[in-house]
């Protein structure tokens, strides 16, 4: 981004426009949408910090943003309306990624247990998704043939990627058995949740 400190790129369509955030000289966070070689920034109104994540063909974006209240809620941006995204029972919603049919993967801090849950937004309800025995776990992306990717922390504090094969929605869904592909070992090295809620400045 041009006169950023620094830019970070965070996502990207078929047709090639891609979305991020980027840290200006003060210190603030914005969205930014690069498109056909120009850049146009996002900020939720009423923000303080706006971190656009994902974008579908059709142009839709999805993101998280910062509220002076504390609030800290997912959004939606189609058509230059913002829509704020709060899963149910959540205090923090982060929305990451979005397909062609508008359905939504990201994650939430449950303001029961405040443990991270992945979650599916589709029509208008929203799915959790669960890997058995985390302690954490996060949607990040999904295709068109409605199969979700993420990671999940383990009773070992070890970190791990899952795929699900399908999501039936909208529901409580915990992942297991046929309904839940686990990719891969653990990442190099581990991390603690308290890292993953910690830096801004990342924006994801």
């Amino acid at each position: 981004m041009p006169g950023a400190f620094a830019t970070f790129a965070n996502g990207i369509n078929g047709p090639g426009q891609i979305v991020g955030n980027y840290e200006d000289s003060s210190g603030a966070f914005h969205g930014f949408l690069l498109s056909g070689g120009s850049y146009t920034t996002l900020d939720v109104p009423v923000a303080f910090a706006t971190f656009a994540n994902g974008i579908n063909d059709s142009g839709q974006i999805v993101g998280n943003f910062g509220e002076s209240s504390g609030a800290a809620p997912g959004f939606f941006l189609s058509g230059g309306a913002y829509i704020p995204l709060d899963a149910p029972g959540a205090i923090q919603t982060r929305a990451y990624e979005i397909n062609s049919s508008s359905q939504i993967v990201g994650w939430y801090v449950d303001s029961n247990d405040l443990l991270i849950h992945g979650f599916l937004l589709s029509g208008g309800g929203y799915t959790t998704l669960d890997v058995p025995g985390a302690t954490l776990t996060e949607g990040i992306g999904i295709n068109d043939l409605m199969q979700a990717v993420g990671t999940y922390v383990d009773s070992n504090d070890v970190k791990h990627g899952f795929l699900t094969s399908s999501i039936p929605e909208p529901s409580t869904l915990t992942l297991s058995g046929g309904g839940l592909l686990i990719i891969a070992a653990a990442w190099l090295g581990r991390r603690r949740i308290g890292d993953r809620l910690g830096s801004k400045r990342a924006g994801r």
